[in-house]
């Protein structure tokens, strides 16, 4: 068989590709991580698929199911040796919920032309090759991972599978160990167990029976009675849990339909908690509001300090300036009044002394006149007259003195001249502490204006916010209760998303669980289950029923369940005792019918027996003799094989019945495989594999497979690469072969021989 087309659709990283190869060597070739390896491994896909088991098999779906189209399809051409020609299209699908990786994988083969469906049971590769998927994988298919060396297990089961029973796919082995099986079922090599042995041991207690002639009839009548009594317990007991087994499955049933409900409605919740999040989130303030809170706070505090600076900062006594009443300089009063107070007493001192002489002038002019009789006394009397005169004068401008002194002293409030001084002190210290006050009062009130600015500021904000969140306050409410007031709603607002994110979080949670639950559930044969169920007594019951109900429904089906077991138990013991009592109550030519047919039962197993043992060793003779006739066949196609690859080093391959491999090369005699270079190894191994080939797939089918090898060759030297490539593509090869590479060397010497390149 070889392929005509290559279609693919997606498949690992590849997709949109078609290729036409050629009936010979096709060699494959591009960089690493080109797709070469997906190319081969999807020839093994169209044949065989991708089965669905754990371990590497799911390993190759997710990475062969191309991540963008969620698949992995498209189509093979092949054309049989017998020129029929088949169209395989496959597709592997990603249908799984939840993240679960489940695949649904279909595919379809048609006959051209036509397009005719062809109709086979088991994969496309055994159909048309007539050999399962491991026997084509360890033979034609060449995996860069496993390397060229087939695995042992499964080609050496096949290959004795076929030299004994000339099909593949019968299990030999397997066959005798049934046969070894059945035989020890009925008697043991050293005759100790066995049906035979068991049934011999019957019948010697039956001839004991036999001989005894002892009749128990009471006994028999109990038995009898008690086997009844027990019947009908057993029958109720089996009605009662077939009741509660039914009851227990309806209500896993309405459980999956609860569980499916469940899913529906927390979807539901989950978005209706969505909506009210992103509700919330939307009246919510922005990132800004804690630094504008806390911006507002300190205006305030700062607004309530400012205030009882102010308050705490007394008026001053004399709000007036007193800088004009008192001039610049009040204690040029005190100067003035020590001036005036001398002026007053050095004036008063030169209107006495002026006096004094007025007095004295006036009583000489007195003396003249009338003591002296003299003319003198009128100009004595005027001087005494002007000294009157200038002793007013003094008098008057002392009295003026001290009437300005008196005015001094009566302004500033001073008891006395003396005391004048320490009153200017005091009322200066006074002036002087007033205006400090007022400077104090004044940069506290301007202090209180800036504050109460930035408060009406942060109101406004409050306000702002205040408004967002839909709260009204009257007017006069105190800033602080407005603040807290804030604070606290947004303090719930935070509080209330802070839940709906943990409520959708625990939703979101339980729906997964829910769907992980309900993954393998049919919605559409659940509902139509249920509405069965619900028709019949054991589905109304499940419906209403809680929990403490669920649990005492299976206590009791358990304890009927258990029941059931005592009473067969009892049943069979009873039955067993009745049969004894009857043998024994019978006449002796009724267990002597009994006895020989049991005779004739054992003879007949013996024979069965014997058949056993002649069939066993038949088919292992058989085997032997034939396995003889088809190893060499195998050994002579892989010496030949060989002796091209390696231009005639090594002349013959000796394979064991494990499939291990040994070398001849006429010098050094016979080596195991392992002790020669990798190279060689390979060499011999892919030998091994084309010989195979030719004896594994000239079955019943005569269908011969196309050969993928995925850089098999890097262990090849320039000489084995050259024969390996001349072998694929010499006409005597006679199988279509592709060649994945990343070597330029290979895809040079391949072109040389004439093979078809297809790059990527």
């Amino acid at each position: 068989m070889y392929v005509k087309e290559i279609r693919i659709s997606s498949f690992g990283t590849i997709t949109d590709f078609v290729a036409v190869p050629s009936r010979g060597l096709n060699v494959i070739s591009g960089p690493n991580e080109s797709g070469k390896t997906s190319i081969a491994m999807f020839i093994k896909f169209m044949l065989y698929g991708m089965p669905a088991t754990r371990g590497p098999a799911a390993i190759e779906r997710k990475k062969y199911v191309n991540w963008k189209t969620g698949e992995a399809s498209g189509a093979l051409t092949v054309v049989t040796d017998s020129g029929e020609e088949y169209r395989i299209e496959r597709t592997l699908a990603d249908v799984s919920r939840g993240g679960k990786g489940s695949y649904k994988e279909t595919v379809t083969v048609v006959r051209e032309p036509g397009g005719v469906p062809v109709s086979f049971s088991g994969s496309v590769g055994e159909y048309l090759l007539g050999v399962p998927e491991n026997v084509f994988v360890n033979t034609a298919f060449v995996r860069q991972a496993t390397g060229v060396k087939p695995e042992s297990e499964p080609i050496s089961r096949s290959v004795e599978n076929m030299v004994t029973a000339a099909d593949d796919k019968v299990n030999v082995k397997k066959a005798l160990g049934e046969l070894d099986r059945a035989r020890v079922a009925l008697l043991h090599k050293n005759k100790t167990g066995g049906m035979i042995k068991e049934l011999e041991e019957e019948r010697f207690r039956l001839r004991e029976k036999v001989e005894s002639d002892k009749s128990n009839s009471d006994e028999t009548v109990r038995v009898e009675a008690a086997l009844d009594e027990t019947g009908k317990k057993l029958a109720s007991a089996e009605e009662n849990a077939k009741y509660f087994d039914e009851l227990l499955s309806s209500l896993k049933v309405i459980s999956d339909k609860r569980k499916l409900d469940a899913v529906a409605k927390t979807a539901s919740d989950i978005e209706k908690t969505k909506k009210q999040l992103e509700k919330e989130k939307e009246s919510a303030p922005d990132g800004d509001f804690d630094s504008t809170v806390g911006m507002c706070e300190r205006n305030f505090d700062a607004l309530a300090q400012a205030r009882e600076n102010y308050n705490s900062i007394p008026d001053p006594e004399n709000e007036d300036d007193e800088e004009d009443e008192f001039g610049s300089d009040p204690f040029e009063d005190v100067r003035r009044s020590e001036r005036l107070r001398s002026k007053a007493k050095s004036r008063t001192a030169a209107g006495i002394v002026f006096l004094v002489i007025a007095m004295l002038v006036a009583a000489g002019a007195i003396v003249l006149k009338y003591v002296m009789r003299m003319d003198l006394w009128l100009y004595v009397a005027l001087g005494a007259a002007a000294a009157a005169i200038i002793s007013v004068l003094f008098f008057a401008f002392g009295a003026r003195s001290r009437s300005d002194l008196n005015s001094i002293i009566e302004e500033w409030g001073a008891p006395s001249v003396d005391e004048l001084a320490e009153t200017v002190r005091l009322r200066d210290q006074i002036r002087s502490d007033n205006r400090e006050l007022r400077q104090k009062k004044e940069k506290a009130r301007s202090d209180l204006a800036a504050a109460t600015a930035a408060a009406e500021e942060s109101r406004e904000k409050l306000s702002e916010i205040a408004t967002k969140l839909s709260i009204a306050f009257s007017d006069g409410t105190e800033d602080r209760e407005v603040l807290e007031s804030v604070k606290n709603t947004v303090s719930d607002k935070r509080s209330i998303v802070s839940r709906l994110e943990s409520e959708h979080a625990a939703q979101t949670g339980r729906l997964v669980a829910l769907r992980e639950q309900t993954a393998d559930v049919d919605p559409a044969e659940t509902v139509k289950e249920v509405r069965r169920i619900l028709a019949t007594d054991a589905g109304k019951k499940a419906a209403s029923m809680n929990q403490e109900e669920v649990r005492e429904a299976a206590r009791k089906r358990d304890f009927c369940r258990g029941s059931v077991i005592e009473l067969k138990k009892k049943e069979t013991e009873l039955d067993r005792r009745l049969a004894e009592l009857r043998a024994t109550a019978k006449s002796p030519a009724k267990a002597a019918e009994k006895l020989e047919k049991l005779d004739l039962l054992i003879e007949d197993l013996k024979r069965r027996h014997d058949a056993y043992v002649t069939a066993y060793e038949a088919l292992s003779l058989a085997g032997d003799n034939l396995r003889s006739g088809v190893l060499p066949q195998v050994r002579e196609y892989a010496s030949d094989m060989m002796r091209e690859i390696s231009n005639g080093k090594y002349r013959g391959l000796s394979i064991s019945p494990s499939m291990d491999l040994y070398f001849t090369d006429g010098e050094s005699g016979t080596k195991e495989a392992e002790l020669l270079s990798s190279g060689t190894e390979d060499a011999a191994y892919l030998s091994l594999r084309l010989a195979l080939i030719k004896t594994l797939f000239s079955g019943e089918k005569e269908e011969y497979p196309p050969v993928v090898f995925d850089e098999s060759f890097a262990r090849f030297d320039e000489n084995r690469l050259s024969a390996a490539v001349a072998l694929l593509s010499s006409g005597s090869f006679g199988l279509q072969s592709f060649l994945c590479t990343c070597r330029e060397e290979e895809e040079k010497r391949a072109e040389t021989a004439g093979a078809n390149i297809i790059k990527l």
